[in-house]
């Protein structure tokens, strides 16, 4: 699988390369867990969205979000309600809202038998940078670990 990497200097995930700038492969774990964070997963009808006084001034629907991967796959929840959180304010409350949608993103890896723990941790880094670290124990032991700003 063709590796992503979080590029911390411009903030997003980016294609993984290898020293000679081919593209790089990975085992898909680190993949998977940043596509499970950062694709929108769409809002439930009432929820309140970040941007929705916006829409509703100019007359328009407010935007739930989601993938298009909701339409080829409607059965399976793709990615997470991390973008809920964009205009909330910097507080102990979001932080464990910011856990919650985390874990429950990447609760497929629990159920699919890729890793058996999860823990996410949310702090507040940089400026108003929200920093999620990802701990996740593997079948063989090991642990795979990322953090992320969001």
């Amino acid at each position: 699988m063709i590796g992503l990497l979080w590029d911390n200097g411009v903030g997003e995930a980016v294609l993984a390369r290898s020293s000679s700038g081919a593209l790089a492969h990975d085992d898909g774990l680190g993949t998977a867990v940043l596509l499970s964070l950062f694709i929108d997963r769409r809002a439930e009808p009432g929820a309140r969205l970040p941007d929705e006084r916006a829409f509703v001034a100019f007359g328009g629907r407010p935007d739930r979000r989601g993938s298009p991967l909701d339409v080829l796959a409607p059965d399976d929840r793709w990615g997470s309600h991390l973008w809920l959180l964009d205009r909330e304010s910097t507080t102990t409350a979001v932080l464990r809202q910011a856990e919650r949608y985390a874990r429950a993103a990447l609760q497929w890896m629990i159920e699919d038998g890729l890793i058996t723990a999860l823990q996410v941790a949310a702090s507040y880094g940089r400026e108003a940078w929200m920093d999620l670290q990802i701990d996740a124990a593997l079948p063989d032991g090991s642990v795979f670990s990322l953090t992320v700003p969001v």
